[in-house]
């Protein structure tokens, strides 16, 4: 038995590629002793082990007849992927794409199932063909060549939604300033109109009662208190105008009920922040993945993983802890004062379950580039890769996987936005009391004439 295995390891270790490069980083790769290898046979993943020797040469254990296929990466994860080696079992939006590229070119792979970090790092040292996953096009990597892009992929905030407060200035905000100045002028004009009617008619010898300006105002203004005051006139025309500022105080009375009651409906909070740039300062926390692109962006140009000093005690806070595994971020989200930066992509399979808490997303988009897939240099196959994703989106099938594996979040909004009730709404109001106010004089002037010709002139004092 000895022998047999003796014989089986010197076979292996002569049938294993030698790759100096990835061995002289051996201590980037420290941390990782083993990767998950499909197993045809069993249909299951199977652990195998790679290291390097004393020569400083690469062990990867696959099959003899795995060399002659295209080595396929992948990282298990959906939406984007969920691997297999057989195509019928191929599910995700990169799966998906993978699947039909597989189909029209009849490519025979053998898939294997790594970290995304490491699979990146395989194909640019030469022991890996493709890797499928979330990845973008950069220049940095020199072993490989980028594909055609088959989505664009961009970054959202999203955050918790704190807790709303009703407050009384609601009840100014339902109005613009234009209204509120416009009513006002109105209901003076109305109560103007009103109590000179009443002095007017008062010098002849009628019942009309003694009624100040500031009594006037209160019963014009009335019906946007919700409460119809009588000043008890008699005259058609006093009571025409009366009536004309409850209609337009009810009017404007229920204009800012609606307001405010779709307000509550839909209230969104304020944003504690205007954009990215505005969250330094408000105790809040932002969590991003370290292995995300974006991540080089908050760093100093010259050192690496070294955050600028605006987002130091910022980014990756003690409040983030976990956040690496997308499991955690609803748990990070929904518990702790944080803010999320994460890709569309990611945050779709988030939304897709109940939230035991009501988040929100800003509308405004960040990092946005184009997902790619990585493929080594000098693979025949690049270019039929790149020339069927064109095809796939020129057919619109592009756009269908999206929105097949892509949850659409619904929650989105801007900074506080308000939809006040403005001039417009009620000029057509305005223009019926002018017209009924013209109409209640045209009134008075019939009442003052009859009434001339019934009493005669007596100067009455009124005591206001």
């Amino acid at each position: 038995m000895k022998v047999v295995l003796l014989f089986t390891a010197v076979y292996v270790a002569r049938a294993l590629p030698i790759n100096k490069p990835l061995c002289d980083n051996r201590d980037l790769y420290e941390s990782m002793d083993k990767i998950s290898v499909w197993h045809e046979g069993e249909q299951e993943f199977k652990t195998i082990l790679w290291h390097c020797n004393q020569w400083r040469r690469v062990a990867w254990n696959y099959g003899a007849d795995d060399d002659t296929k295209i080595k396929v990466l992948t990282t298990n994860g959906l939406p984007y992927i969920k691997p297999s080696n057989n195509s019928a079992d191929i599910r995700g939006y990169v799966g998906d794409i993978f699947v039909i590229i597989v189909e029209a070119f009849k490519m025979n792979f053998v898939m294997y199932d790594v970290r995304y970090t490491d699979g990146v790092s395989f194909v640019n040292d030469g022991l890996g063909d493709i890797y499928l996953g979330g990845t973008v096009a950069t220049s940095d990597l020199k072993n490989i060549q980028i594909s055609q892009p088959y989505m664009m992929n961009s970054y959202k905030l999203y955050m918790k939604k704190p807790r709303v407060e009703i407050d009384s200035y609601f009840y100014i905000k339902s109005f613009s300033k234009n209204l509120w100045f416009v009513s006002f002028l109105v209901f003076f004009t109305m109560s103007i109109t009103i109590w000179a009617t009443g002095r007017l008619l008062k010098k002849y010898k009628t019942k009309e009662p003694c009624v100040s300006l500031p009594i006037c105002l209160i019963g014009a203004i009335s019906g946007v208190l919700n409460q119809g005051y009588d000043l008890g006139f008699r005259s058609y025309s006093a009571r025409i105008q009366i009536y004309v500022s409850l209609i337009l105080g009810v009017i404007l009375y229920s204009a800012m009920s609606a307001v405010l009651y779709s307000k509550m409906a839909v209230l969104q909070s304020p944003w504690p922040f205007d954009s990215l740039e505005d969250i330094p300062g408000t105790g809040l926390s932002v969590c991003l993945r370290n292995s995300s692109y974006i991540y080089k962006s908050f760093c100093h140009p010259d050192q690496d993983n070294v955050l600028q000093p605006m987002w130091q005690n910022v980014i990756n806070t003690k409040h983030c802890i976990g956040f690496e595994n997308s499991s955690n971020i609803v748990d990070i989200m929904c518990n702790n004062p944080v803010v999320v930066l994460e890709n569309k992509v990611i945050m779709s399979s988030v939304f897709r379950n109940k939230l035991p808490c009501d988040c929100a997303m800003f509308r405004t988009e960040y990092f946005k580039l184009g997902l790619v897939i990585y493929v080594r240099k000098h693979l025949k196959e690049s270019p039929s890769i790149s020339k069927m994703i064109i095809k796939l989106q020129g057919a619109g099938i592009l756009k269908y996987l999206e929105e097949k594996w892509t949850y659409k979040h619904r929650g989105g909004s801007d900074p506080e936005q308000w939809y006040a009730v403005t001039f417009k709404h009620i000029e057509g109001i305005l223009v019926f009391y002018f017209q009924m106010v013209v109409f209640s004089l045209f009134v008075l002037g019939i009442e003052i004439i009859w009434k001339g010709e019934i009493f005669k002139y007596n100067e009455i004092t009124c005591i206001e």
